[in-house]
């Protein structure tokens, strides 16, 4: 038996879900941002084997700078990316909040319909439009 994402969780914790992952997926893109400019800007290659060494890969320093500076690259495409993941785990959210929303009020419209209710929710949920009683 399948059984898919969507029906596995209730609407209410899909939500939660959602903004988890739109957090956590910002707060770890800000962490690879952050990792790209220490590749770019940090750099220390002291004359003396006693100094301390930073994002030294290779004796020489121009190749040094070409290593870092893909690397900050690289760093700098993946945090966007997750930037860009994380948006679109808030967008998801906040459409899952409005459909949520919209369903509460059509719902609360036809309970104050009356007697009507029950034919006009089955014709609603069926999608037929045509024989809905009149008001």
């Amino acid at each position: 038996m399948e059984m898919s994402f969507r029906g596995a969780l209730s609407k209410p914790y899909q939500s939660v879900v959602y903004i988890i992952l739109s957090i956590s997926s910002f707060f770890i893109s800000f962490i690879f941002i952050g990792i790209g400019f220490n590749r770019m800007l940090v750099y220390e290659n002291p004359d003396s084997i006693l100094g301390t060494r930073r994002n030294v890969h290779v004796g020489g320093d121009a190749y040094n700078f070409i290593i870092n500076g893909t690397h900050a690259t690289a760093y700098f495409v993946l945090g966007a990316s997750l930037l860009l993941i994380g948006c679109l785990f808030m967008l998801f959210h906040f459409h899952l909040k409005s459909h949520h929303e919209i369903k509460q009020q059509n719902e609360m419209i036809i309970q104050s319909l009356g007697d009507n209710s029950q034919a006009i929710q089955s014709n609603v949920n069926s999608g037929n439009f045509n024989d809905l009683p009149s008001l």
